[in-house]
């Protein structure tokens, strides 16, 4: 009770000068939406002064840091396209910046405190504040993650009005504004399977794209399944070779630096996930390594190979170390997912396994799981973070305090799995709210697991402390979307994560009681972002009808 008071007070406060009117509709009040933010910073304030910048196409963002890195220019080069280009206020856009004529509106004067490190990890600052008045325009960060939020931020605070003489007037409207602004999670994700379907690299940088404009900050890549194995690892070449698609399909040396670069850019984490000891079937194509799985031509899945690596040789191990230590050299986050998910003992009912858990005295299949991880692990560089998926099938496995754990079990189990593991950090992808792939069939024409699909309002009321207490809560990383690809490629991977996946965005960064959290305002601002990010290249799906885009009021009050 204290606490709720605690927060209404702070509430109260900050929106003491807020100017707020309502439109009143049948009887129903409804708050005025100032500005289209995804998501709601964490301290908001605004009043009623339209400002305007008049000179755009020359506007200066003012960097003042102790040292100067490429990331900050390249990425005030991105943005000013993205406000200025692509809105067809200017003709071109300038590979450096310009000086601005001289009118303070025009002049954006960023101050970073630390640029020692811009790598988005675990504990990283995403904090910023942006103070937007007529003369003044700051933005300050004490990182290159908060100067990137904040200058997204900045973006979606400007309009553009077209005029009767085929100009396009760019302003800030309800200033003066300021914003204090930071993270309720550090880990607000998506996940991709580049296995079931191969996804080429320019559809995940739109991706990335789309992430950055509602400050999502981790890509979790399911890069290899049973299906394919579409990577090139450097230490053994022919995973690839035979277990890709097809050598176009294949993420190259070349490829994969890419994709790195382009995420750090945009302040965004890559945990790269090969998935062990099941959904190796691809593996095993390489006929080097066909020795270490079983299951690798069983007619599981009606022909697609399940697979299994042998947890008995020591090849299996050695195989392990190289992929992951690949990784390592890959992705320089702190963290690796390890996979770790359905594994069946009936693919380990062979004699030559079943001889060594007697000789062993390993009791069942449980154990030879324990015993699998534990070798594993001991493979992978102590320095990453070990992610691991976990429902409550696998709830007898002894992970290390330090793991993190990815739960993909429902909502009303999660509780008691975080009893159960009562000192590891948590990642939520509950399938009943965070799978984007619920509810559009299975390979073979039937029903998904999963049903039914979670449309944008289902994973707004997904809400942690409704069914967490604070300790559990303290220990929750963050959410994460799942959008596995059996059915989905690079025709349709925009559509099925976005816009859904801003409900996620704004959950996992507001305070959950945020003021503009009603079903109107949430979906105003949503659809708004949709237009938002058109202007980027990135068009997407509706969330509801024409009509109900034309009069929100009617639909959503």
């Amino acid at each position: 009770m204290i606490k709720r008071l605690v927060f209404i007070g702070i509430i109260c406060l900050l929106f003491a000068n807020l100017v707020v009117s309502e439109v009143t509709i049948t009887g129903r009040a409804i708050p005025q939406i100032p500005h289209n933010l995804w998501p709601i910073p964490t301290q908001y304030a605004y009043q009623n002064t339209n400002i305007t910048i008049n000179d755009p196409c020359n506007f200066s963002f003012n960097v003042h840091t102790a040292v100067a890195i490429p990331q900050v220019s390249d990425f005030i080069s991105l943005y000013r396209g993205y406000m200025f280009h692509n809105k067809g206020v200017c003709a071109h856009v300038p590979s450096t910046a310009k000086t601005s004529t001289g009118d303070a509106n025009s002049i954006l004067n960023i101050y970073i405190t630390d640029l020692s490190n811009i790598l988005m990890n675990n504990g990283a600052d995403e904090s910023y504040t942006l103070n937007i008045q007529d003369g003044q325009l700051t933005l300050k960060a004490p990182t290159y993650l908060g100067f990137v939020r904040g200058m997204e931020t900045f973006a979606q605070l400007l309009t553009y009005t077209p005029q009767p003489n085929g100009g396009i007037v760019v302003g800030v409207p309800f200033t003066p504004i300021s914003i204090i602004d930071q993270p309720r999670f550090t880990h607000r994700g998506i996940m991709i399977d580049t296995s079931r379907h191969f996804i080429p690299k320019e559809k995940l940088f739109q991706v990335m794209d789309a992430m950055v404009s509602v400050k999502l900050n981790v890509f979790h890549w399911h890069i290899t399944d049973s299906d394919s194995f579409p990577i090139y690892i450097p230490s053994h070449p022919n995973l690839s070779k035979y277990g890709a698609f097809s050598e176009e399909e294949t993420y190259t040396q070349k490829d994969v630096e890419d994709i790195v670069n382009y995420a750090i850019l945009r302040g965004i984490k890559i945990i790269p996930e090969v998935d062990a000891p099941s959904h190796t079937g691809s593996w095993a194509f390489d006929p080097e390594f066909s020795s270490l799985l079983t299951c690798a031509t069983s007619i599981w899945y009606r022909g697609i190979p399940f697979g299994q690596l042998d947890p008995t040789q020591d090849a299996t191990y050695n195989l392990f170390a190289d992929i992951f230590n690949d990784l390592k050299n890959y992705f320089p986050w702190d963290s690796l997912h390890l996979g770790s998910d359905e594994v069946f003992g009936r693919c380990w009912n062979t004699d030559p396994i079943n001889a060594f858990m007697k000789k062993n005295q390993i009791a069942d299949y449980n154990g030879l799981f324990n015993y699998f991880n534990d070798r594993a692990r001991g493979r992978v560089d102590p320095s990453r973070n070990r992610v691991y998926w976990t429902n409550p099938d696998t709830a007898f496995l002894n992970f290390h305090s330090d793991d993190v754990l990815q739960w993909w079990g429902a909502t009303g189990d999660l509780s008691t799995a975080m009893n159960h593991y009562s000192k590891n950090r948590y990642i939520l992808s509950n399938y009943d709210h965070f799978y984007l792939d619920c509810g559009a069939g299975n390979y073979f024409g039937n029903k998904s697991w999963c049903d039914p699909f979670h449309s944008w309002l289902d994973i707004y009321g997904f809400e942690p402390t409704n069914i967490l207490n604070s300790e559990q809560v303290s220990r929750v990383l963050g959410l994460e979307a799942v959008l596995f690809s059996e059915m989905n490629d690079g025709s349709v991977i925009l559509n099925k994560i976005f816009p859904r996946t801003l409900s996620l965005a704004e959950k996992a960064w507001s305070m959950a009681d945020n003021f503009y959290n009603s079903n109107y305002a949430v979906f105003v601002r949503q659809n708004g972002w949709r237009k938002y990010i058109a202007s980027r290249g990135i068009e997407v799906q509706p969330i509801s009808a024409g009509y109900c885009e034309k009069h929100p009021d009617m639909c959503f009050v």
